[in-house]
């Protein structure tokens, strides 16, 4: 008996403490709005949120008591949700066109424990709200109550009759083993269709042509050309003649091919003008004048040179084709380094 009336003084206290919500604004200060949003319908043993939104002085902080979780009233009780007690503050947004002016969003979660099998309307009580003001102090307000009707998440029939069984439906049982194996053969089926699509197009597909090789630069087919004769020479397969003919065409097909000009139907005349002509400071046009006189002499004017001149004149004839073989050999002259330097 005791211990029943000591329960009942509790929870008269705690109900009490709950509904006595005093409002607290000093003198001179201004007080917040309130604008207070809940369900008006929820379930037995839901939570319900009061949502408030406080707008108050820019620089100012609205918040909840620190307490209000252990608060209770009877079957209407504060949730303890984890959101009490933790020392965080809300933050506040500005008012947009009122920068004196912040609004904070508090959200207050209720819980009804009703007992009735039918709806019953329950009052959500006051709660107090404490804003901390910008100089300092605080100041507090209160809400409103608010009616919100509650039914049980069961049933809302009290002492319900039993009903028969509905009637029986047929059943399909899912093989859920042959659904994957007939899974499996047609994505394996639709990918051999693909490689095998994928692969006819790869074999038909047009394939270029390689690119031919590049052709043998005109210096390495001189120098083949005065090797081969001089070989054919040295072991009596040609005649002087002959040599100084071969070894005059394939220096004059190199020069030709190097500058563009044709070389083997130009005379020596034709080509050392070309030749003149060129703004390269290094080119030996000495060299190839000796050498195309010397084989005219021997083309044209019957001279028979001996072994070691021909021997002579085939190395000329290399040197000649190498010195024009070097990039150096194509370079424009340009006289202003030189200037620069006198």
């Amino acid at each position: 008996m005791t211990r029943a009336l000591i329960v009942l003084l509790v929870l008269l206290s705690s109900r009490a403490a709950l509904a006595a919500c005093a409002e607290n604004v000093p003198a001179g200060a201004t007080k917040p709005t309130l604008v207070e949003k809940i369900e008006p319908r929820g379930k037995a043993g839901d939570l319900v949120h009061l949502e408030i939104a406080v707008r108050h002085l820019a620089g100012e902080t609205a918040t909840l008591p620190a307490d209000l979780a252990k608060l209770a009233n009877g079957e209407v009780r504060v949730a303890d949700d984890g959101t009490f007690g933790r020392g965080e503050v809300p933050k506040s947004a500005p008012v947009p066109g009122d920068p004196a002016s912040a609004t904070t969003i508090l959200k207050v979660p209720f819980v009804v424990l009703s007992t009735a099998l039918q709806r019953k309307t329950f009052t959500i009580p006051a709660v107090r709200v404490i804003v901390l003001r910008k100089g300092g102090g605080d100041l507090s307000v209160c809400t409103a109550e608010h009616a919100i009707a509650i039914d049980q998440p069961t049933a809302n029939t009290p002492d319900p009759a039993v009903r028969p069984n509905p009637p029986s439906l047929p059943q399909r049982t899912r093989d859920e083993r042959a659904e994957a194996i007939a899974n499996a053969v047609v994505f394996s089926t639709l990918g051999a269709l693909t490689v095998a699509a994928l692969l006819w197009w790869w074999r038909r597909r047009p394939v270029e042509a390689p690119p031919p090789p590049p052709p043998t630069p005109s210096w390495k087919l001189a120098i083949e050309a005065i090797t081969r004769a001089r070989r054919d020479f040295m072991s009596g397969a040609i005649d002087t003649k002959l040599f100084y003919d071969r070894i005059s065409d394939a220096v004059r097909a190199h020069l030709g091919d190097r500058y563009g000009f044709d070389g083997l139907e130009s005379t020596t005349d034709e080509i050392l003008s070309r030749l003149r002509r060129l703004p390269t400071p290094s080119f030996p046009f000495g060299e190839v004048e000796k050498l195309l006189s010397e084989c005219d002499l021997v083309k044209f004017a019957n001279y028979r040179p001996e072994t070691d001149e021909a021997n002579a004149t085939a190395d000329l004839a290399e040197s000649v084709v190498r010195a024009t073989t070097h990039p150096l050999a194509l370079r424009p002259y340009d006289p202003r380094p030189r200037e620069a330097s006198a």
